[in-house]
C-alpha cells in the first residue's frame, strides 16, 4: 500500500493535461496530413523531399508509439490507485470493527464494577447484622446487671463489662457509620463518576464511530464517483488510442502509397530521359542530314 502511494497517480489536473496533449497530438497529425498533401506536389519535381518526408513520418510514428505507451502507463497507474483506495476503505472498516470490540470490552468492565459494588453492599449488610447482634448482647448484659444488682462488686464488674461492651459497640457503630459513609461515597463515586465517565467515553467513542462510519460512507461514495470518472477517462483514452492506431495505419498506408508514387515518378522520369535521348539522337541525325544536304549543291 505504501509503495503504491508513492507511485504515479492520475489527478484531475493530469487528466486535463493529458487531454490537452492528445488535442495537440491530433492537431499535429492534422498538420502532418496537410503538409503531406503539399509534399506530394513538391515530390513530383524534387524526389529528395519525399525521402525527407518519409523520414519525418517514421519519427512521427515513433512519437505516437511513445505517447501510446505513456497513456497505457497512466491507465495502469489509475488502476493501481483505485486498488489502493479500496484497500484503504477495507482498513477503515477494520478500524470500525476494532472500535466496536473496544466498546464491548468497556461494557464488560462496567458490569464487573457493578458486581464489585454489589459485593460491597453485601458486606455492609453483614456488618449491620453483626451490629444488631452486639446490641442484642448488650441487652442481655443489662438484664444480667439488673439481676446481680445486690452484689456491688459483681455490679461494678458488670458495669465495667457493660462500659467495655458499650465502648466496643460505640467503636463498632463508628466503624459501621464510617463504612456506611465510605460505602455510600464509594457507591456514589463509582456509580456517578465512573459510570458517567465510562458513559461519556462510550458516547464519545460511539459518536466517533458514527462519524467515522459517515466519513467512510462519504469516502466510499467519493471513491465510487472517482471510479466512474476513471472509467470514463479510461474509455475516452481507449477511444483516443483506437483513433491514434487508425491514424497510424492511415499514415503507414499513405507512406506506402507515396513510395509507390515515388517509384512511378522515377520510372516516368527515366522514360522521359530515354525519350529525350532518343529525341536528341533524332535531332542530331536530322542535323547531319541537313548539313550533308547543304553541302551537295556546292559539289
Amino acid at each position: 500500500m505504501r509503495g503504491e502511494e508513492q507511485q504515479l497517480t492520475l489527478q484531475p489536473e493530469e487528466v486535463m493535461r493529458l487531454r490537452e496533449e492528445l488535442s495537440l497530438m491530433n492537431q499535429s497529425l492534422l498538420q502532418s496530413q496537410s503538409s503531406g498533401d503539399t509534399t506530394k506536389d513538391s515530390s513530383f519535381q524534387y524526389p529528395s523531399s519525399g525521402e525527407r518526408w518519409k523520414y519525418w513520418q517514421q519519427e512521427e510514428v515513433q512519437q505516437l508509439h511513445q505517447n501510446l505507451r505513456r497513456l497505457q502507463t497512466l491507465c495502469s497507474s489509475a488502476e493501481k490507485e483505485l486498488r489502493y483506495e479500496r484497500g484503504k476503505n477495507s482498513d477503515l472498516k477494520q478500524h470500525n470493527s476494532l472500535l466496536q470490540e473496544e466498546s464491548l470490552k468497556i461494557k464488560i468492565e462496567l458490569k464487573q464494577t457493578q458486581e464489585k459494588l454489589s459485593d460491597s453492599s453485601k458486606m455492609c449488610c453483614s456488618l449491620t447484622a453483626d451490629w444488631k447482634h452486639c446490641q442484642q448482647k448488650i441487652r442481655e448484659l443489662e438484664l444480667e446487671v439488673l439481676k446481680q444488682a445486690q452484689s456491688i462488686k459483681s455490679q461494678n464488674n458488670l458495669q465495667e463489662m457493660l462500659a467495655q461492651e458499650k465502648s466496643k459497640v460505640a467503636d463498632a457503630e463508628d466503624k459501621i457509620l464510617d463504612l456506611q459513609q465510605k460505602l455510600e461515597h464509594a457507591h456514589k463515586v463509582n456509580l456517578t463518576d465512573t459510570c458517567i465517565l465510562e458513559k461519556t467515553q462510550l458516547e464519545e467513542r460511539i459518536k466517533e464511530a458514527i462519524e467515522n462510519e459517515a466519513k467512510i460512507k462519504q469516502q466510499y461514495q467519493e471513491e465510487q464517483q472517482k471510479r466512474k470518472l476513471l472509467d470514463q477517462n479510461l474509455n475516452e483514452l481507449q477511444t483516443q488510442v483506437k483513433i491514434l492506431q487508425e491514424k497510424e495505419s492511415l499514415l503507414e498506408m499513405t507512406s506506402v502509397q507515396q513510395q509507390i508514387k515515388l517509384q512511378q515518378q522515377k520510372a516516368q522520369l527515366e522514360e522521359l530521359e530515354n525519350e529525350k535521348r532518343k529525341s536528341d539522337e533524332v535531332r542530331r541525325q536530322i542535323g547531319i542530314l541537313l548539313f550533308s544536304c547543304s553541302l551537295r549543291p556546292n559539289k
